[in-house]
């Protein structure tokens, strides 16, 4: 029909399509056009496989006019994710779905390239934290050794004019 075909030129994702119901729950549009020809009703079927009570639950929805998303297992046992809305003037609605880890996937890609920001700055910070922290250790490693030193009474050593000029607690 004129609508299935219609219909099926609504693509999401890479396997994605969409769908219509009218007000009993059957399809009047789908992809396959076999679903449409044998009154395909997932309130029906659920009844027959309880598998499908997330999909009816949705269609129970759509058939009340809301506008909203779901998620289910198809009879394929494919995840999906689905959104759908009345259609104007109409008792029908439209739904739009796509399996769900096609859905997901550039999360998995946003994932990747968090964790290797996160290296790569964890990785900056702790470089940074050991430059500094050598900065400030060397001075106090060289004092504790003139101080053992003038501890064990040699007064004769030469303390460096990078030391005595210091303005911090390191100068002598």
């Amino acid at each position: 029909t004129m609508l299935t075909t219609l219909v099926s030129e609504i693509e999401f994702a890479d396997s994605g399509y969409a769908y219509m119901v009218n007000k009993t729950g059957h399809f009047i549009a789908h992809p396959n056009f076999d679903m449409v020809l044998n009154q395909y009703n997932p309130l029906e079927e659920a009844k027959k496989d309880a598998g499908l009570q997330p999909l009816a639950a949705i269609v129970e929805r759509m058939i009340q006019g809301e506008r909203g998303y779901g998620e289910y297992l198809w009879i394929d046992n494919t995840q999906k994710f689905m959104g759908f809305a009345p259609v104007p003037n109409t008792t029908w609605s439209i739904a739009i779905t796509a399996p769900r880890v096609e859905v997901l996937a550039p999360l998995q890609s946003l994932k990747t390239g968090v964790l290797i920001a996160t290296l790569f700055f964890l990785l900056i910070g702790i470089g940074v934290a050991m430059y500094l922290g050598f900065l400030l250790a060397k001075p106090i490693k060289a004092s504790a050794i003139l101080t053992q030193d003038i501890s064990q009474g040699d007064l004769t050593i030469d303390i460096s004019e990078e030391f005595l000029n210091r303005q911090d607690e390191i100068g002598m």
